[in-house]
This record gives C-alpha cells, structure tokens and sequence, in this order.
C-alpha cells in the first residue's frame, strides 16, 4: 500500500529578474571550465531565501498563505543588490560558493517580519545571521579542488567582487521544494506582490 504524502517542503524567497538571472549565468558559464570540483546549480533555483519552513502538513498551506498575506502589507517596493562573491564556510574549506547579496534596511525588514510571523505558526527563529546570497555551486570535495585547482578560490572571489546588479523586488514567493536524486525542483504555490 503506497504511503500518503500528507508533508510537504516550502520556503519562502525572493525572486531574482530576468537580467540578473543572465549575468548570473554568463559568470557561472564562465567558473565551469575552470574546475570539476563545483557542482553548479540550474538557474532555475536562483532565488533569494528569506525564510526555510520545513516539512509542513499539506493542511496546514492556508496558514502559511495567511502569514505571506500579513506580511506583504506592510512592505513596499524596494532596491535589492547583488555585489560580490564569497564562500561558505571559508575560502580555506570551501563547500558552497555563492554571489552575495548587500543588506539594507528593506531586506532586513522583510527577514524580521517573516521570523517574527512565522515563529507565531511554530516555525523556529533561525538562530544565526541572515547571511543573504545566491548559490552558484557546491564544493564535491573542497581539499581536492584545492590540491588540484589553488588557484580557482583566489581568482574566484577576485574577479567575482566585480558583479554587481540591482534591481527592483515587487514581491516575494512561497515556493514547494521537491527532493530529487538530480536536485530539487521548485514549485510556486503562491506571490505576494506588495
């Protein structure tokens, strides 16, 4: 008898317009000839994660509606830039390598709103920095790339710190995140335009 798939992922995030999308891959198009160490993400997962909800009963979505409706309201239109490169958790054992997203009040409004009303539906306040970015690859192995490829860290995160693009967030997103042996997929439920 199959088992009934009552749960579901969901996270809430920022989208990312089209012509960042398209300077994020010319940068990442340029990084993948360089090492075979990175596993790169699709474009399609280019978002700015605001709030990772877990697993949530399927009953409980029109809570979460509600909360991404609450919130919405009192955010308007603001100016989102994307500046720079780093690595988690250091360029000495590097596992993801990401572009960074500059903080400014709006941002860290929106991130504070969502952990103060999410954490009203039994969602747990993240307990480490808002550390805003995009992912643009994961380290397989972070001591062989940096045996084989010394270099490719360095000139990373040197010739990253010229990418910049700004942008105009009109919205946010609550997204199903569905777990697949290539990589997940991300499902839009619903946008909360402000």
């Amino acid at each position: 008898m199959p088992v009934k798939m009552d749960k579901i992922r969901l996270f809430v995030a920022i989208d990312i317009d089209d012509e960042g999308i398209a300077k994020i891959l010319s940068f990442q198009n340029q990084l993948k000839p360089l090492t075979s160490f990175v596993r790169w993400t699709e474009k399609s997962t280019w978002h700015l994660t605001l709030k990772f909800l877990g697993e949530q009963k399927k009953d409980k979505l029109s809570k979460f509606i509600s909360v991404c409706e609450s919130i919405k309201k009192s955010i308007s239109p603001f100016f989102l830039t994307l500046k720079g490169v780093g690595v988690f958790p250091n360029s000495r054992f590097p596992r993801v390598i990401f572009i960074n997203v500059e903080k400014n009040p709006s941002i860290i409004n929106l991130y504070n709103q969502s952990e103060t009303e999410f954490e009203m539906l039994n969602i747990p306040k993240e307990n480490r920095n808002f550390s805003p970015h995009i992912t643009l690859g994961r380290v397989k192995m972070p001591e062989k790339l940096l045996q084989v490829s010394p270099d490719f860290i360095p000139n990373f995160l040197k010739f990253g710190n010229l990418f910049d693009h700004s942008f105009m967030v009109n919205g946010f997103s609550l997204y199903q995140s569905i777990l697949k042996p290539q990589g997940p997929d991300y499902l839009k439920i619903k946008q909360f335009d402000f």
